[in-house]
């Protein structure tokens, strides 16, 4: 699984896949991580020819884990699509969200220590930190 950011909200989601020991991660971006603890667990990846690799060979699946701006959210999902990507739902299992007449879009990405109430609706690619 591509984790596609290495920067505040890469380092969230990185606490709870080091502790659930998640297979095939790596992160990607463009830019260098400020975060150096990120590239002394996992690998990151930073062009397109390694993150197709990534994605025909190893994982089609990624979590866009980059705040922003709606738009530049959106563009960057559909190009990692373009490359064999596949938008997956990640929901922090140290997280609390209601089972009663709550739903989520694909590509819900739900950090730690968030509490979703009852009958929260998310489209897709929502965010919640």
């Amino acid at each position: 699984m591509i984790i596609a950011g290495a920067g505040g909200l890469g380092t969230q989601l990185f606490e709870d896949i080091k502790k659930d020991q998640l297979p095939d991660i790596a992160f990607w971006s463009e830019h260098p991580t400020r975060y150096s603890f990120i590239a002394e667990h996992y690998p990151i990846l930073d062009n397109d020819e390694a993150l197709s690799h990534h994605f025909h060979e190893v994982s089609a699946s990624f979590i866009l884990c980059v705040g922003g701006k709606p738009q530049l959210r959106k563009q960057l999902c559909e190009r990692l699509i373009k490359l064999g990507g596949i938008l997956t739902t990640y929901i922090s299992p140290y997280s609390r969200i209601s089972p009663y007449g709550t739903s989520f879009g694909r590509g819900t990405l739900i950090l730690n220590q968030v509490n979703v109430e009852p009958s929260v609706i998310m489209g897709e690619g929502c965010l919640l930190n």
